[in-house]
């Protein structure tokens, strides 16, 4: 019997309409109705993350910045929270201008950036959530009067359109295992789905970890647990869950790890995975 589902947000939830779909709100209600425990497992920072959960009314923890922060969505009560070292986002900030990136510095409910740029407007539209509209703009500043000892860094992300540039940061990513985690996602939609969302955190961090604080919080088994994703950076997720459901639109790789495949997130696969395979276990 499932009695929780940890499910990715981005390409899980929501498709490319950037909207929940009614179907989908049904089935997380339906589901908590019959006593189970739904939680967001996102990559997405807890100001966005948080709205998402709120309109759903979702009843458990919830994970954000892949794994860095864990939450009760309606009081705010944090479980877990893992900054990344200053010195290794130093580190990554002048890597990032070195080779003219585009970076987002994240702390737990804002996010910093040092110049305008298109991607940077794309995915702040991103994070907004339908039919709740709320914009979330960056802040601009130098990096140099924010990355102190003071201020505590969740997590980064850079955002990448380019192929060259993606190998840059591949290899960056080799060379620093123990002070950095990179994971990534493609844009949930064919408009974005030429851009890699790389994010970054501290290298203790994983959604299935978080994944498995949120199970321990409320007492339930890995056998009872249930994850839904469709990126790569669902794959440690998938590893806390004893039913793996990938969408239709999920990576090959996250497929090959799945127990079950349901349709993509533009035709309600979430709510498929909800009412047709976690109800009925």
């Amino acid at each position: 019997m499932i009695k929780l589902i940890v499910s990715d947000i981005d390409g899980t939830l929501i498709g490319s309409s950037l909207a929940i779909s009614q179907p989908v709100r049904e089935a997380v209600k339906a589901f908590e109705a019959n006593g189970g425990f739904f939680s967001a497992c996102t990559g997405r920072f807890a100001g966005s993350g948080l709205l998402v959960a709120q309109t759903l009314g979702l009843n458990a923890p919830c994970v954000f910045s892949d794994g860095a922060l864990v939450m009760w969505p309606k009081t705010g009560e944090v479980l877990y929270e893992q900054t990344i070292p200053i010195e290794a986002v130093r580190e990554l900030a002048v890597f990032c201008q070195a080779h003219g990136l585009v970076v987002e510095l994240y702390d737990r409910t804002n996010y910093f950036v040092e110049h305008r740029h298109e991607l940077i407007t794309m995915h702040g539209k991103m994070l907004e959530v339908y039919p709740v509209k709320r914009r979330f703009e960056p802040q601009f500043c130098d990096f140099s009067t924010v990355l102190t000892e003071e201020h505590h860094w969740i997590k980064a992300v850079i955002l990448c359109d380019h192929p060259e540039r993606k190998k840059l940061i591949d290899q960056f990513a080799q060379e620093h295992p123990e002070t950095l985690r990179f994971s990534s996602a493609k844009g949930p939609d064919k408009d974005h789905h030429h851009i890699t969302f790389f994010n970054i955190t501290h290298p203790a961090v994983s959604k299935g970890l978080a994944a498995l604080m949120v199970a321990r919080e409320l007492g339930i088994s890995v056998a009872e647990t249930m994850a839904i994703g469709d990126a790569n950076n669902d794959e440690p997720l998938f590893e806390a869950a004893g039913v793996r459901v990938a969408m239709g639109n999920a990576t090959k790789e996250l497929k090959s790890l799945s127990t079950h495949i349901v349709a993509d997130s533009d035709h309600d696969g979430a709510a498929e995975a909800i009412l047709t395979i976690a109800m009925k276990e």
